[in-house]
């Protein structure tokens, strides 16, 4: 009786798995019908117009069997392979690149990078991971400062192919809690940077701005807990930034 059971229990979560994604595209096609949406191109043109929602997609409903991790640490680049050394400098370059360009359109205040004015950030420090076979997404974690009254903490995911960050996570002691516009700012500025601004149907939401036209959502949230903050922007699929509270409830 437990073992049919436990068989029953796996077929549940199997058809769950396959038809929660498939559930929630058609309450987002939903949702779009009642806010009188023009459904005028496919999802594949909306993809070709947009290189960045294709690879948000791609990397969030990949299934990966066996995912090869690899991880580097940058301040040991000479301990590595020559073929590895090379990745790890175009990474290094990217990511100084991008966050840069995050700082200098407002997307990134200049003080969580701890940058003086004028001050242009470089990435000589840190661990950098992939995956295998997660088409070209990239992580970088730093920790600028630790066991201090100013502990500093940061967590950049980028996407090789469009050579975009795509979230951005920092941990930071003793600091400002942004209120809902300035949030909301942050949040219009990564859609700029993104490339997505313009696509016409952004609407500012309590999850952040959210496009029933390309079906994603981009957030900017601020959490204090006991004297760190939790400071998150990024990109998601529509209704995914929630989709762990939702598992919670249902728990």
């Amino acid at each position: 009786m437990k073992t049919r059971t436990a068989v029953l229990l796996c077929l549940g979560i199997c058809c769950l798995s396959v038809l929660l994604p498939l559930g929630i595209f058609r309450l987002q096609d939903g949702m779009a019908a009642d806010k009188n949406v023009s459904w005028t191109s496919s999802t594949e043109d909306i993809a070709g117009r947009y290189p960045v929602v294709a690879s948000v997609y791609a990397n969030f409903y990949q299934k990966l069997d066996n995912p090869i991790y690899e991880s580097y640490n940058l301040s040991d680049i000479a301990a590595y392979p020559k073929k590895q050394q090379t990745q790890m400098k175009e990474m290094q370059d990217t990511f100084s690149r991008e966050l840069n360009t995050l700082v200098k359109e407002e997307v990134l205040p200049r003080t969580w990078l701890e940058l003086k004015k004028e001050e242009a950030f470089a990435v000589k420090f840190g661990t950098l991971s992939h995956s295998s076979g997660k088409n070209g997404i990239w992580q970088l974690n730093q920790v600028y400062r630790i066991n201090s009254d100013m502990d500093t903490m940061g967590e950049f995911t980028l996407d090789k192919q469009t050579g975009r960050l795509l979230n951005i996570h920092f941990f930071k002691d003793h600091t400002e809690v942004y209120g809902e516009e300035r949030r909301k700012e942050l949040a219009w500025n990564m859609i700029r940077y993104l490339g997505l601004d313009s696509i016409h149907d952004w609407t500012y939401t309590k999850y952040g701005y959210e496009s029933y036209e390309a079906k994603v959502q981009v957030y900017c949230d601020v959490e204090k807990n006991g004297v760190t903050t939790h400071f998150s922007m990024g990109i998601a699929p529509l209704g995914q930034h929630t989709h762990n509270s939702l598992v919670s409830f249902l728990g």
